[in-house]
Order: C-alpha cells, then structure tokens, then sequence
C-alpha cells in the first residue's frame, strides 16, 4: 500500500531528530497498523483531528498532525494539473506537486495559506474601560462555547481591514481603525488557514454611554453578545480554563453549558484568556452578568 500512496516529508521532530512522515491511509488499515504495535490491554480508535484537538495538551504534537493534515488535503485536493488537466505527483518530499507532463506543461503548484484575521474586540475605553468583550457562537459549537470573531482577508483588503469589515459584518459593531493591534500569528490547517491574531476597541454609539448596540448575522452566528471581564474569568477560573472539551462533546447539564472558550489549539483562546488575566480580571463581582440580552 505505501508504494503507491500520497506521502510528505512533514519535518524532524526537534527533541529526537526524528524524521516525521504523513501518508495517506485508509482508516482501517491504519487501524491495523496501529493495533499490531500496541499490548493486549491497549486500544486505539481512529477520529478526525478537528474533533479531538481541543483536547490536546502538547503543542508540538499538535502541529505535526494539523501540518501532516494540511499536506495531506493539499495533495488530495490537487491529483491533476490544473493547467492541462494531466495527472500530478508529489515533487520535493510532499513539499509541492509537479504535472506529469513534463515536456508541454511542468507546472509546478505549492500549498497556499489563506490569511484571516482574528479578534478579540473590547468595549470602548471611554465606555467602561474595555472591560467587556465581543464574543459568537455559531450554532453547530457546543452549548455554551464562545469565541473571538474572526474572517478571511478579502482580495486587495489588508488585515486591519478585514478587522474592521469582519466585526461589523457579524456584529453591527464598529471597530476604531486606530485601535487595530497585531498580537500573534497561528497555523490553522483546517484546511490551509493562518490566523492573525489581533485586539481592537469598538466605537462608542454616538450620545450613549451604553455599550454598543449588538445586531448579529444570523447565517454566520447564532449568538454575539458582550462579556465582562468579571464574568470571563470567573468562568474560566472554575473550571480551568477550557477544559478541554471536544467539538463534538455535549456540554448540556455541565457547568460548560453556560458558557466556555475554545482549547488552548486556538489562538482565541490566547486572545481570551490574556484579556482576561489583566490587572483585575480575577475580582469577584456579584453583578458581572448583565441583564442586556447582548451582555453577560
């Protein structure tokens, strides 16, 4: 079977210099494989990345299965040449893909990485010292996740743009442009994203001292709404943090279904929880939670 599969050279492990390979491998073969190296008393069961990776705990091991993932849908998404339409091969170790047809076309096509902006958006200083946060939910989360808005980099549109165009477009809020503040970068191959983390502060609605207005898309979240600072970390603090839970858990008569964040996999996790443990963050406030429908 390995003679004739799609493989890539993923990189060396930098503990062990290990050389680490993604091949393509049909679940219960690779069941098999698995099972044959294991004891009697060991078990193992075969689950798309994206569903356990909220539980992952070492990151180096997380970026080898998103980077052998991602090589891996590359090189499924691109068996022929889309120039001439001949069959394509794995060039450079898995690194790229190289027509077939040497003599009238040779091209040659690269994994691509789409840029999308990541956010956490904070109340307006002059409100409440932006000591609330923009958070969404999209309905197929588990009961009680939220998360950082976020958005792809449209054509000709620079990152601080897509900040700004993307916060208004699921929210109805508006971002000060001049507030925009890179903060990290993130891999997220699923299938071929990087996230570029960034913080902003939303404009005060003109003649109110309120938070601003929340109005959210529909057909991109099911729920947008503010959270304070007290009530984030106070959340975060009773259950530590994410705590781990899976895409697909059902949360409903836990504590999470209240509310949590995505895993430590996620930069908005990152975005979170920094904003959350600044000066203060951890004070108990009996009225943390808002009564506004938009508000907690």
């Amino acid at each position: 079977h390995l003679s004739s599969a799609e493989w890539a050279w993923v990189g060396r492990r930098p503990d062990d210099s290990v050389n680490v390979f993604a091949v393509e491998m049909d679940a219960e073969k690779a069941l098999v494989a698995a099972k044959a190296r294991l004891s009697a008393d060991e078990d193992v069961c075969c689950a798309p990345l994206r569903d356990i990776a909220d539980g992952m705990i070492d990151p180096d091991e997380a970026a080898v299965l998103s980077s052998a993932r991602g090589l891996m849908l590359f090189h499924f998404a691109h068996r022929f040449c889309a120039r001439c339409g001949s069959p394509a091969h794995a060039y450079k170790a898995g690194a790229a893909r190289a027509c077939a047809d040497k003599d009238h076309c040779g091209a040659r096509v690269y994994p691509r990485v789409d840029p999308a902006a990541i956010m956490l958006v904070t109340s307006p200083h002059g409100v409440d010292g932006r000591s609330h946060a923009l958070l969404g939910r999209k309905k197929a989360w588990p009961r009680g996740r939220f998360s950082t808005l976020s958005g792809f980099a449209e054509l000709g549109e620079t990152l601080e743009e897509a900040v700004v165009r993307e916060v208004e477009e699921e929210s109805g809020v508006k971002v000060r442009r001049d507030s925009v503040r890179f903060v990290v970068t993130q891999p997220w191959l699923f299938p071929q994203s990087l996230m570029v983390g960034f913080t902003a502060e939303a404009e005060a609605d003109e003649g109110s001292g309120a938070l601003p207005c929340v109005s959210a898309d529909e057909e991109e979240l099911e729920s947008c709404r503010w959270f304070s600072r007290e009530y984030v970390a106070q959340r975060l603090r009773e259950y530590g943090g994410s705590g781990g839970i899976s895409l697909k858990a059902d949360t409903e008569g836990t504590p999470a279904a209240e509310f949590h964040i995505p895993g430590r996999v996620s930069l908005a996790n990152l975005l979170i929880t920094q904003w959350a443990h600044e000066e203060g963050a951890w004070a108990q406030d009996d009225d943390a939670v808002s009564e506004s429908s938009s508000t907690l």
